[in-house]
């Protein structure tokens, strides 16, 4: 009941940002914003597009759930038809347009929303698909499971699926693509993880220095790429420009992770609070005058 009425709550449109708190870090010139749904246990933050429009999920005692935050009002995303236990939400593009996946009847399926019309996304032979980021063209990458339960990243192009791998991984993941159809995302092998940039038919390996892992998560039309890594000093994000490092950590956090970025610089994500996942947003500090994020006002 407790969902329900949440869900009703966020449908409306009546819940704005419920906490927003400003921590500068000085070491790397970034302002974080924290982003909690209101109500909520934990929330993570995924995708943003250049609009400051983020997508995520927020959990509490009856699962987890999918939400849009615009203009500082949060609303459920929702399956059409169904009531769910779990929807994540990943990432969205210029035209509003989100992918994800949720548990359904039959396992758990990526999905398309469009606004107009709900696409669920299952790649050919797959026991678990997921959809993690789609560009402007709507082309759509993600992950899945095999029937051996082997997981191989995707690429979809209008209906056509085309598996992302590499010789010598155990898994692939296909996270973040941008409107020059490079892609981004994770090998995974019997010693290490290691990031990866797949332009055209090239693929290119890169690990943050020092790091122990290395997950790449997004990319914008800038070829910046954000993620996060394990190394000696914990789990924080990362921003990768030029091939120059920036390491982010949401101030006090025990852990950071960056999830996307869009065209205007500004990285998403969450992080550990003691032990509660939070949202966040992080701009640069020379971007505005106030730092508030689109998002927010």
């Amino acid at each position: 009941m407790r969902t329900q009425k949440l869900h009703a709550l966020l449908m409306m449109g009546v819940l704005s940002l419920a906490h927003v708190a400003y921590a500068q870090n000085q070491s790397n010139g970034y302002t974080y914003t924290s982003i909690d749904v209101p109500g909520a246990v934990q929330t993570l933050a995924h995708g943003i597009n250049s609009q400051g429009q983020i997508v995520g999920e927020f959990m509490n005692t009856d699962g987890s759930f999918g939400f849009l935050l615009k203009r500082g009002h949060f609303t459920a995303i929702t399956v059409p038809g169904q009531q769910l236990t779990s929807l994540r939400a990943y990432g969205i593009n210029e035209r509003g347009q989100v992918v994800g996946d949720y548990q359904g009847p039959s396992g758990t399926v990526g999905f398309k929303n469009a606004g107009s019309g709900f696409t669920t996304l299952n790649a050919p032979d797959a026991s678990v698909t997921i959809a993690q980021g789609i560009n402007n063209v709507g082309t759509v990458v993600g992950t899945f499971l095999d029937n051996a339960q082997m997981r191989h990243g995707f690429v979809k192009y209008g209906t056509k699926y085309l598996s992302i791998d590499a010789p010598a991984v155990t898994e692939s993941v296909a996270n973040g693509i941008n409107d020059h159809g490079q892609i981004v995302g994770h090998f995974v092998t019997p010693t290490s993880i290691y990031a990866f940039i797949k332009d055209s038919t090239l693929v290119t390996p890169f690990a943050y220095p020092g790091a122990y892992g290395t997950w790449a998560r997004g990319i914008n039309n800038a070829g910046q790429i954000v993620g996060w890594v394990y190394d000696n000093t914990g789990t924080h994000g990362f921003l990768k420009d030029n091939g120059h490092y920036t390491k982010l950590s949401f101030p006090g956090a025990v852990a950071t992770f960056a999830e996307g970025i869009n065209d205007r610089g500004q990285i998403t994500g969450y992080y550990i609070d003691g032990t509660v996942y939070r949202g966040f947003m992080a701009v640069m500090q020379t971007e505005s005058a106030d730092a508030t994020p689109p998002a927010t006002r």
